[in-house]
């Protein structure tokens, strides 16, 4: 499994995924990317981790013989629907959010094993995904920009990190990737590039130092409970 959460924000859409990968039957974790740009399309997958590898595999192959549509989404759809009548037990555990930008505005999308919908607010994916959900529900509101969601998201990701052994970061940042409008709405606090992109590390430096102070006054709400 994996944690990624997506989210559609007053200035675009934003991707937020950890780097754990773990074999159930070994218990053998390692730390990869899950979250993979084709164009003006951005894919980020959770679930059984050899199953969500087919699905990039191929998506790859097409991308790279220059076989992908302008709207990759429903090839990506289309590798799903053929796998799953394969690969049944681990499709089942499949799910994907599917960010897209096609003309001036970004668009997010959820799929599961037989099920596709468009999020208008914000979506996890994970073993802890309703759990991370009731909390999210709290912190994430309808004027939030990318940048305020993300930091948000690498917060959840390293809460989550100390109770689910299938989410983690190995002190390295997590994935981020923004789809922002095109053009940015007036009156935005962060003036974005307007590139389809995956934050840089200074960027991701810069969102650590936020993260950090928010996980400390956690620990300390925390610590005041149990006083």
């Amino acid at each position: 499994m994996t944690y990624i959460l997506g989210a559609r924000c007053t200035n675009g859409v934003v991707l937020i995924g950890d780097l754990k990968r773990t074999d159930k039957n070994t218990g053998i974790a390692d730390y990869n990317r899950k979250i993979f740009q084709f164009g003006s399309t951005v894919l980020g997958m959770s679930g059984i981790s050899r199953y969500a590898e087919k699905i990039n595999e191929e998506v790859q192959r097409l991308f790279q013989e220059n076989l992908l549509p302008q709207i990759v989404r429903p090839l990506i759809l289309g590798v799903h629907e053929q796998l799953r009548s394969i690969h049944v037990e681990e499709a089942k555990q499949f799910q994907a959010l599917i960010a897209e930008r096609i003309g001036d505005k970004s668009k997010l999308y959820y799929a599961g094993y037989q099920e596709f919908i468009p999020i208008s607010s914000f979506m996890p994916t994970g073993n802890t995904a309703v759990a991370s959900y009731m909390v999210l529900n709290r912190l994430i509101n309808p004027n939030l920009e990318m940048r305020d969601i993300a930091k948000i998201g690498y917060f959840t990701i390293k809460c989550l990190e100390k109770i689910d052994a299938y989410v983690g970061l190995n002190d390295r940042h997590p994935q981020i990737y923004f789809l922002p409008d095109n053009p940015q709405p007036k009156g935005s606090t962060y003036q974005e590039p307007l590139d389809i992109r995956e934050a840089t590390n200074i960027e991701l430096d810069e969102m650590k130092k936020d993260v950090d102070k928010m996980l400390e006054k956690f620990d300390n709400f925390i610590k005041g409970l149990l006083a």
